[in-house]
């Protein structure tokens, strides 16, 4: 099994994760204390992940591009930009957590200021669009494997 799908695999349910924990900690103003440090380690984590499982799925779209059918390079390349995308929500929701973790959405601050509010939104948005880019990229992926490249299986 390619390095790329195994990372991918790990990748994908770190990423819906954190995007899940960041929903919690921007919109239960209650969970702050308790979810500000677990926030911040599984977006880097996640962030981190995509970006080694892009430099696995790199060698592997190379394989296909000189090998494989063009329903398959199709896939491929559909999946890479997908994953491109997904690279740059978890980006978006690093930043977002970073910048509100300590500011807007500190604990013990008044849970629903205007920054607050803008903190959470900014938080809730990236974290939805990461977990739509969660999506969009395992479909992706299922659709590329059903193209059926050896160097899939």
């Amino acid at each position: 099994m390619p390095a790329h799908v195994v990372l991918g695999s790990a990748t994908l349910l770190v990423a819906a994760v954190a995007a899940l924990v960041a929903l919690v900690h921007a919109l239960v103003p209650a969970s702050r204390r308790a979810l500000r440090w677990p926030t911040l380690a599984l977006v880097v984590v996640a962030l981190a992940g995509a970006l080694a499982t892009s430099e696995a799925g790199a060698t592997l779209l190379d394989a296909v591009q000189a090998t494989g059918s063009a329903e398959e390079v199709a896939a491929a390349q559909t999946h890479a930009k997908g994953s491109d995308t997904l690279a740059t929500a978890l980006f978006l929701l690093v930043v977002a957590v970073l910048s509100t973790t300590w500011g807007a959405l500190r604990p013990g601050r008044t849970a629903w200021t205007v920054g607050a509010r803008v903190g959470a939104s900014a938080v809730a948005l990236t974290a939805v669009g990461t977990l739509a880019g969660v999506v969009l990229v395992l479909g992706q992926a299922l659709a590329a494997v059903a193209a059926g490249h050896p160097t899939w299986s």
